[in-house]
């Protein structure tokens, strides 16, 4: 008399790699080369014991296959017992914005794999993966022509279990406001010259000047350091510096140095709220606006026109998001009494005065 017989079945996901073997009992063996339901060539006996196991792991790319439940005793078919493979490394890709036209930025990971990246917006990986639970660190090994770039807040770390993507942010180093200009250095302060009626020079006097002055941080005063992007306004300028924070200093009377009052500042202030995680600062003629690391778009200063984007036409001196960009920005430009932003879509939102079409939505309101 034969004995009733078993089937002992799997069920795989998570399958990139190439070579995976299962194996039932130490010795029935069962290549698998894609997600599904599998079950094993030899059946066994009704009653008798099963153990199903990873004989080979898969590579190209490497994984790891972990078996849940693969033992028991059959005494019926035994179907679905879970495989769960998931990738041992991991890719560490950037996104770049803000580059200028033909130049390019090196990027490098760990200290020695490099990256050279001459576009906007494309996600590129480095070219050595990390294995899951070693760390990584991104840094700027070559900077731009006519611009600083910065890597955003997650630019160092360990890989758990998922790629890694960056932002890298790129933004100028001199601009020039109504009748001031400052410049930013290669190490990352900032000197300024012109008029300085409102303390837009940021030096700590109100007193113009033909000659370059550093602009001095209002805690100290100290020179204000670390910065990675600048941007003048009519009458005022802000800085970005590595921590992600916002400095602002100049005029003050609509709330532009975001600083929560309406007080000129001669030296650099920081604006509420926004002490890191900012990526890129655009200012108007009496508001600024700024990008998040996390792709939030927030505005600050006079709103009459409705320039701050946040549904009010009402000055704020302090930052507001702009409604319904709260992520997928990359880069926002501040004009005269309006503002426009860039999404990671590449799609254009704009906001603010329109009586010439500016905001480019058909209309003039």
């Amino acid at each position: 008399t034969t004995s009733a017989t078993d089937t002992i079945g799997v069920t795989v996901s998570g399958l990139a790699g190439t070579g995976l073997i299962l194996e039932n009992n130490s010795g029935d063996n069962l290549p698998v080369s894609t997600n599904g339901n599998f079950t094993f060539p030899t059946a066994i006996a009704n009653g008798n014991t099963y153990s199903v196991s990873v004989l080979t792991q898969p590579s190209s790319p490497s994984q790891t296959c972990v078996v849940t439940v693969g033992n028991g005793t059959a005494v019926a078919n035994v179907t679905g017992i879970p495989v769960a493979c998931s990738n041992n490394t991991f890719n560490i890709g950037v996104t770049v914005s803000g580059l200028l036209p033909n130049t390019k930025v090196v990027l490098q990971d760990n200290g020695g794999d490099n990256l050279t990246i001459a576009t906007n917006g494309t996600a590129t990986n480095f070219n050595t993966p990390i294995t899951r639970g070693s760390s990584y660190g991104v840094t700027v090994l070559t900077q731009p022509a006519g611009a600083t770039c910065l890597v955003g807040p997650n630019g160092s770390g360990t890989v758990a279990n998922a790629n890694v993507g960056i932002a890298v942010t790129c933004g100028g180093v001199i601009s020039a406001g109504k009748f001031h200009t400052c410049a930013l250095t290669n190490s990352g302060t900032v000197w300024c010259w012109g008029l300085s009626e409102f303390g837009q020079l940021g030096n700590g006097t109100f007193n113009q000047s033909s000659d370059a002055v550093e602009v001095l941080n209002s805690i100290g005063p100290a020179p204000l350091t670390g910065v990675v992007d600048i941007d003048a306004g009519l009458y005022h300028t802000c800085a970005v510096n590595t921590a992600g924070a916002v400095f602002c200093w100049g005029d003050n009377s609509k709330g532009e140095l975001g600083n929560g009052n309406t007080t000129d500042a001669s030296t650099a202030v920081q604006v509420s709220g926004l002490s890191s995680g900012v990526a890129s600062v655009s200012a108007g003629s009496y508001f600024t606006c700024a990008v998040t690391t996390a792709g939030a778009a927030e505005c600050w200063g006079i709103g009459s026109s409705g320039q701050l984007g946040n549904g009010a036409a009402a000055n704020s001196n302090t930052p507001v998001q702009v409604s319904g960009l709260s992520n997928n920005v990359v880069a926002v430009a501040a004009g005269d009494s309006h503002a426009c932003a860039l999404t990671n879509a590449g799609a254009v939102w704009c906001w603010g005065l329109n009586a010439d079409g500016q905001l480019g939505n058909g209309t003039v309101t």
